[in-house]
Formats: structure tokens, sequence, C-alpha cells
């Protein structure tokens, strides 16, 4: 019965809700494309291989065939999570606590071709050099399975410990 009990507690804790996002592909580089998602307070990261920068400061040149911005390094704890793919690689986040993760819902994601040297600073990039632009978001389809598999999960463990508690009792009892 302990064992039962264990195993019950130790499934209901590992079955906790999980939140989840996804990365979609934007539209084609353009101007307009990313003046609206830099309205939306949008964080850009730019990805080079391995190497990743914040992109601040973003405009267009009058043709829109250049962008220009400023790079600096990444917050060492802030806007990190997509760079593994979320959690285990399994595009999850946690949402509450000191580890908060829900940043990465913000973030778009600028894949360059080969451009050379990239360093922090000024930087100047030529739109088409552009293999993709990702932007984050949550997962609502994938975060409300979880969250309703860990409902079942929990009532379920709760109707197995209640029983079980009862079982213990009845079994205690004698009856003349």
């Amino acid at each position: 019965m302990k064992n039962l009990f264990i195993i019950i507690i130790v499934t209901l804790l590992l079955s906790s809700c999980s939140n989840y996002y996804k990365a979609s592909l934007a539209g084609p580089a353009t101007s307009t494309g990313i003046e609206d998602l830099k309205k939306n307070n949008r964080f850009f990261i730019l990805r080079y291989g391995t190497e990743v920068f914040a992109m601040n400061n973003i405009s267009f040149s009058a043709d829109n065939k250049i962008m220009q911005c400023r790079l600096d390094s990444l917050p060492p704890y802030e806007h990190r999570l997509h760079l593994t793919k979320g959690q285990n690689g399994k595009m999850k986040y946690k949402k509450a606590g000191e580890e908060d993760e829900s940043a990465v819902l913000n973030e778009v994601h600028v894949y360059v071709d080969n451009t050379g040297i990239i360093a922090t600073g000024s930087y100047t990039l030529p739109v088409d050099r552009i293999k993709k632009i990702e932007v984050l978001e949550k997962d609502i389809s994938k975060t409300a399975k979880s969250k309703a598999l860990g409902v079942v999960l929990g009532v379920s463990g709760s109707l197995v410990v209640l029983i079980g508690i009862g079982a213990a009792i009845a079994s205690s009892i004698t009856i003349f």
C-alpha cells in the first residue's frame, strides 16, 4: 500500500502541466513585416551558425534592400531558451517562479547566410542574405492538451489515493 501511494505521488509530480511554444516562419524579409513585429515589442535575435546577437535599432535603407541595426550580446539569463529548442529540445518553457522563461514568446529569430565575420556594434545586412525569420509564439493547442492531461492524471491519482486510503481503513476495521 505504501509503495502504491509513493508511485501515485511520483506520477502526479512528473505529469505536471507544461507550456509549449512554436516557431512560425514569417513571410519574406521586408521592412513592412519587420516594422510590424517591432510594433509588437518583439525581441530580435540574429542567428549566424552558433553565433547569436541581440538586434537593436533596426532600420532599412530607402530601397528596403539593406537592414541596419546594432548588435549586442544576449542578456546572460534571458532570450536563450530557443537556442536549444526549449527545455530538452521539446519547445517547452517555464511560466512562473524565478525561472520564468515566457520571454521566449516575444522573440523573433533572424537566420542569415554566410556574411563574413559578425561582431557586436553597428551592423549592415543585405536583406537577400536572410535565410529565414522565425516568430515564436505560444502553442495554444499543445499547451491545452498538456493541461488537460495534467487534470485527468491529477483527478485519477487523487481517486486512486482515496480508494487506497478507504481500503486501508476498511481492512483495519474489525466487524463482530
